[in-house]
């Protein structure tokens, strides 16, 4: 997954899109695609996808987040 997009403005179209392509990656991905880990620069909380959208443009998200998705 391109890692552009996290240091763009949070105002551009490639952040936009960065964000859409992260949260349909946890949706696809995730073991729960409604309760994510928010990878934003404030919280950390597991919560769903909506709130996760809005903090990511809020907060930003942490340039050294890396995926982490539960198996079974």
């Amino acid at each position: 997954m391109d890692r552009n997009w996290m240091s763009a403005n949070r105002l551009s179209v490639e952040y936009s899109k960065g964000v859409d392509h992260f949260l349909n990656f946890c949706q696809k991905y995730a073991k729960n695609s409604k309760l994510v880990l928010c990878p934003c620069l404030k919280c950390d909380n597991i919560m769903d996808i909506t709130r996760i959208n809005k903090h990511l443009f809020r907060n930003r998200i942490d340039k050294s987040y890396k995926v982490r998705l539960q198996r079974n």
